[in-house]
């Protein structure tokens, strides 16, 4: 549950570096948070489109 708001940030920012400034962490920090979430979904859920962050298929 606790990857929940910075998923939430994810989304709202696109860019990890926006999400980690959100959220008070290092770009590195919201970087791993971002891994974990990927291997507890299954999915990359976000990918690089240009200098933000787009949502998968």
């Amino acid at each position: 549950m606790n990857l929940l708001p910075a998923l939430d940030a994810l989304l709202r920012e696109s860019s990890v570096t926006g999400a980690a400034a959100e959220m008070n962490v290092s770009a590195s920090a919201m970087s791993r948070t971002l891994g974990r979430l990927r291997r507890v979904v299954g999915d990359p859920l976000l990918v690089p489109s240009g200098r933000s962050l787009v949502l998968t298929p």
